[in-house]
């Protein structure tokens, strides 16, 4: 199996700049529920929202859900300036779509983060993969938000079940995250997403997630599967496991799917950034 560098790498500070046709980013609280026990508790959770520059409530756009890493905050995709690398100091991601979006390398989408997704304990986070609870959400809160509030292709359609729009839906996942991409949401949530990128992948048990989402691959094709890590990042060698398993279990993926090396990258702001901008550069199109 081979193995690709991305296809496009952020390290011309060009991209940084702030550009003149600036998308809007949007911190706001919304509904969600704690799906726990037996009844969903409400309770308010921020979110950030990404709209491109001319956003028209007349156009269709794709949606893209970033989960960030453990510890980093819902807003550090979008409206947080972080370190690059120790050249580019101080940057928004905001800018690198922007500019992309501008010079027409990716495509106009509407991305939504989440917080680090863990259990709770009195409303509170703990460090313990919830898949139950991220699924729940992410098909009974926030697409059907999504949905209502912002111009997407599932506009009009049933909220809960959106298979007939699900190519124009993507989720990703950095680090702690990236593992409930194939453990949780893949064989969970087919019929909702279409486009799968995870960014270094820690080790878990995949068995009889490969084994849902085989049953319903047929159903519910995977449109692509990117998985990435950087050469010298902390999770290279668990990520290549993974990816591998994943893919000697379901055969029928090899076609849609990389596992691209960042070179030069750790577990960092260059590795996660750039992964999130290679995936957009082969989600939501036609052909893979």
């Amino acid at each position: 199996m081979d193995f690709h560098y991305p296809c496009l790498s952020l390290d011309d500070p060009a991209l940084w700049k702030q550009s003149k046709r600036r998308g809007e980013v949007i911190k706001l609280q919304y509904h969600t529920h704690w799906y726990s026990g037996k009844s969903a508790t409400a309770f308010k959770k921020p979110i950030c929202i990404y709209v491109p520059y001319g956003y028209d409530t007349l156009k269709e756009y794709n949606v893209m859900v970033l989960l960030p890493g453990m510890d980093m905050p819902y807003s550090c995709y979008l409206s947080r300036a972080h370190r690059y690398s120790p050249v580019l100091y101080s940057v928004q991601f905001q800018n690198v779509l922007d500019n992309l979006i501008d010079a027409k390398v990716i495509d106009p989408s509407i991305i939504v983060t989440l917080p680090y997704y863990g259990a709770t304990v009195e409303g509170h986070p703990v460090m313990e993969l919830d898949g139950n609870q991220l699924i729940n959400e992410l098909r009974y809160d926030l697409l059907p938000y999504m949905i209502s509030n912002y111009s997407t292709y599932a506009k009009g359609t049933d909220s809960i079940s959106i298979s007939n729009a699900r190519e124009h839906f993507g989720i990703f996942g950095f680090s702690y995250t990236s593992t409930m991409i194939p453990k949780y949401i893949m064989p969970e949530c087919m019929d909702l997403f279409s486009w799968f990128g995870a960014s270094s992948i820690f080790h878990s048990d995949l068995s009889s997630s490969i084994k849902d989402v085989v049953s319903e691959i047929g159903r519910y094709p995977i449109s692509f599967f990117y998985a990435g890590c950087g050469d010298k990042d902390n999770a290279y060698a668990q990520t290549h496991e993974m990816y591998n398993t994943f893919l000697n279990g379901v055969p029928d993926l090899s076609a849609n799917s990389d596992l691209v090396i960042i070179p030069n990258c750790g577990h960092d702001a260059r590795t996660y950034d750039t992964a999130i901008i290679n995936c957009l550069l082969s989600f939501f199109k036609e052909e893979t």
